[in-house]
């Protein structure tokens, strides 16, 4: 995916809050731009994720949540526009 620089972040998202559909995402995000949020309940909190070089986030999706009894959750998670930098990301979608 392709981020371009977004000069207005307040009223804009990249990628609007959601949880995956499938079982598993696999994500190589930009290792210079931090702009993946995960909302925290508990807190009522998003916090930034921030990219580790040569790393891959993993989320659980939906599908793992509901076979798993929801024992593993689904994040919620978004993506935050950027006014500086533009930004790359790469996932793969796992949906048995």
């Amino acid at each position: 995916n392709y981020y371009p620089i977004c000069n207005d972040t307040e009223n804009h998202m990249a990628v609007h809050h959601h949880t995956d559909a499938g079982a598993l995402t696999v994500l190589y995000q930009d290792d210079h731009v931090t702009s993946l949020q995960v909302y925290r309940e508990k807190e009522d909190k998003w916090y930034f994720i921030p990219p580790c070089e040569d790393t891959f986030v993993i989320n659980v999706g939906d599908m793992i949540q509901v076979w798993s009894n929801d024992v593993y959750k689904a994040p919620l998670h978004r993506v935050q526009a950027n006014a500086s930098h533009e930004r790359y990301s790469a996932p793969f979608f796992y949906n048995p």
